[in-house]
């Protein structure tokens, strides 16, 4: 008997040990904790993410994603919270997609146009919505799903600098 990693995840999932969206949105893509990443070329659908900040929150969406689109009021809310805080929403959808999409729902953050996978794809982002947190070095000190990232941890690693 092959016992897949999928069953493994539902089973911890039902035994409380791990959240079965988070657990199997992780077994999806390919992101790890303390990697450097290296950021290729992007295009901007508006403008790219004002400079500074402490940290930046990658997130993996598409306009499409019920969950992807509940998460956005939540990212809008951060960037007033937390100053220091840089977000830019990561999409492969096409354009005029959405700019269309821009023109009914507010997106506050910056989001980067990757028709071409040049991050999604050498990432390995292949569930959404899924997101990453990148010090300025632009190392991976988290992953996941953003309703899942604690606001006091989020805010430790802010003041750190």
């Amino acid at each position: 008997m092959t016992i897949t990693r999928r069953a493994s995840l539902a089973t911890l999932a039902s035994l409380g040990a791990v959240s079965a969206q988070a657990g199997l949105v992780d077994w999806f893509n390919g992101v790890r904790v303390d990697a450097r990443i290296d950021l290729p070329p992007l295009d901007w659908l508006a403008a790219p993410p004002p400079p500074g900040g402490t940290m930046t929150l990658w997130y993996f969406w598409a306009t499409w994603c019920e969950p992807c689109r509940q998460t956005l009021p939540l990212l809008n809310t951060w960037l007033t919270r937390y100053p220091a805080l840089r977000i830019v929403a990561v999409t492969d959808e096409p354009v005029a997609t959405v700019r269309s999409f821009a023109e009914r729902v507010p997106l506050q953050m910056a989001v980067a146009l990757d028709p071409q996978r040049a991050l999604l794809g050498p990432l390995g982002i292949r569930a959404l919505p899924y997101a990453m947190l990148l010090d300025r070095g632009q190392v991976v000190r988290w992953k996941g799903q953003p309703k899942e990232l604690e606001p006091a941890q989020l805010h430790a690693w802010l003041a750190q600098g």
